[in-house]
């Protein structure tokens, strides 16, 4: 998302044409190192997407374990040479009793 928001990667051809940027590939090419780029930064700012939203319901440790998690994940599979599209970070369900009552 951090790619995607700086103008270097994005979601769809026809985005990364009109910005003559890279289309996201989450298993070789060019994305790769610019993933893991914003990956150090996420984890650096301890960035969540929707801040106001789902801070609400994400704690500040979540958030620094699910990156932790990514970061790993990522340099396993980097090393081995088979880098595919990673689990989401944000896996879990998010729930709150707020909607249900």
């Amino acid at each position: 998302m951090m790619a995607e928001m700086n103008g270097e990667l994005a979601f769809t051809a026809s985005k990364a044409n009109t910005l003559d940027a890279e289309w996201l590939g989450y298993h070789s090419g060019p994305s790769l190192p610019i993933l893991a780029k914003h990956l150090d930064k996420a984890i650096e700012t301890n960035f969540l997407p929707y801040e106001s939203f789902l801070s609400q319901y994400i704690s500040e440790e979540e958030i620094a374990l699910r990156y932790a998690n990514a970061k790993k994940w990522y340099q396993e599979k980097a090393t081995s040479g088979s880098v595919m599209a990673p689990p989401c970070i944000l896996r879990k369900p998010i729930r709150s009793r707020k909607w249900y009552t």
